[in-house]
């Protein structure tokens, strides 16, 4: 028996919009996003993968003048945002495609769910950005 898993989470607009796809002007209660770990498996069965960890991993691929490659599949990414409330300080969102997610306080699962839908991080049950 096979059992396939219906991802609730893509890593997809990190390879579209780049930068932009944490964007965080039009979430409400949230100042900022950065991008401070991205792993991506390259095809075939050796499972090779590459792992990007920087202060801002979108910084470093420009300094480096690389981009997210063709072809492979994204498959974890761990973000810093600042909310704009008194929660205080930077708060982790961590990503692993296909239905892993790992926030610093259960009580900030509302607000990263907020953000991870509104960027299209978060997939609906037909398939496409919720």
């Amino acid at each position: 028996m096979c059992l396939v898993v219906t991802p609730k989470y893509s890593l997809e607009p990190l390879r579209e919009r780049g930068r932009a796809a944490l964007d965080c002007t039009d979430v409400d209660g949230i100042d900022s996003a950065r991008l401070v770990e991205l792993r991506y498996r390259f095809p075939g069965n050796n499972k090779y993968c590459q792992t990007h960890k920087a202060v801002d991993v979108f910084t470093g691929l420009e300094h480096t003048q690389d981009d997210i490659p063709e072809g492979v599949e994204l498959v974890y990414m761990a973000l810093k945002i600042i909310p704009s409330t008194e929660l205080g300080g930077e708060r982790n969102i961590k990503l692993q495609w296909p239905n892993i997610s790992v926030y610093d306080h259960e009580n900030d699962a509302e607000l990263a769910h907020r953000f991870l839908a509104e960027r299209g991080f978060l997939v609906n049950r037909r398939g496409g950005a919720a």
